[in-house]
């Protein structure tokens, strides 16, 4: 799946390659670009891609870049109900970004779902990119959220790693003719 072009994306051009089993629709919030599920739309695993745009004109700094991902700062942007269990600092493609593991408990009409969500969080320029995997329990299974967590973080882990910024390829690539190209070159493994 690739998001150049895309409305919702707001400029931001990635790449990231989901297995073909799993279905994928429009997000229909402002900054969820799509929406993907595991085993044709009926499995317990669930991925959001979302764009999120900082204030018009706001570039983080250095300093405000290293405190960003800290758990006390994190904590704050989360809903009330939610437990952040873990936040792990890295780095993608070259720019800060974080692993984060949070519970979250949804409620819409008579449901009242608790969710692991597994986010890989990414700041690019003056937005942040999310890749949010979630699974929440089954009413009819013993699995807890942190065996599902277990049993699916090698799925999180080999998706999350087709992840390509095609950005930041744009000016380093070479066209045919020697020239740097102005369109980005495709990455490997067909991950558009």
């Amino acid at each position: 799946f690739r998001t150049k072009d895309h409305p919702k994306a707001k400029g931001v051009d990635f790449s990231i390659s989901f297995p073909v089993s799993w279905s994928k629709h429009e997000g229909l919030r402002p900054n969820v670009i799509q929406l993907f599920r595991n085993s044709v739309g009926h499995g317990p695993i669930m991925c959001t891609l979302t764009v999120s745009p900082f204030p018009a004109g706001f570039k983080p700094t250095t300093e405000e870049l290293n405190e960003f991902f800290q758990p006390n700062n994190l904590k704050k942007s989360f809903p009330d109900g939610s437990s952040l269990i873990d936040v792990k600092e890295i780095k993608v493609e070259g720019l800060p970004a974080a692993i984060v593991i949070s519970d979250q408990i949804q409620e819409g009409l008579d449901l009242k779902l608790e969710i692991r969500a597994t986010s890989l969080m990414i700041i690019y320029e003056s937005s942040m990119i999310s890749i949010q995997f979630m699974v929440t329990e089954k009413p009819d299974s013993t699995d807890t959220l942190d065996d599902l967590q277990e049993h699916f973080l090698p799925t999180f882990r080999a998706i999350a790693s087709t992840f390509v910024l095609n950005d930041l390829y744009k000016a380093n690539s070479i066209s045919v003719d020697g020239l740097p190209s102005r369109e980005p070159s495709v990455p490997p493994d067909n991950r558009v």
